[in-house]
């Protein structure tokens, strides 16, 4: 375990397109490749004059290996975390969902 008095330097700059890049790494953990996930920042109102959002992540195996006349709609299936939880909680059982279901993942940081 480190000094708390000698942080560790993160080889990130921390913006938004760092951010997605991260989050992509942290959702392949869940062992698919990222044309299974499609990330939305969904407008859910507003704060002291600034948007506020909710990311959500759809994953489907749509567009994967599949012309569209083959897509064949699949039930909708929405995953949200409890207090103090993450979305990478549902990573182990994202594989097997996916064939049964559309995954809409709402993906609440804090």
């Amino acid at each position: 375990m480190g000094n708390v008095n000698d942080p560790v330097k993160s080889h990130y700059i921390l913006n938004k397109k760092t951010l997605h890049q991260l989050e992509m790494e942290v959702l392949l953990f869940s062992g698919l490749d990222e044309r299974y996930f499609t990330r939305h920042d969904v407008p859910v109102g507003e704060f002291e004059g600034a948007p506020v959002t909710i990311r959500t992540i759809i994953i489907s195996d749509k567009h994967v290996n599949r012309s569209v006349d083959d897509v064949i709609p699949k039930e909708k299936l929405v995953l949200q975390h409890g207090y103090a939880g993450a979305g990478a909680l549902f990573f182990p059982i994202l594989k097997q969902l996916i064939t049964r279901f559309d995954v809409v993942l709402i993906d609440m940081i804090g």
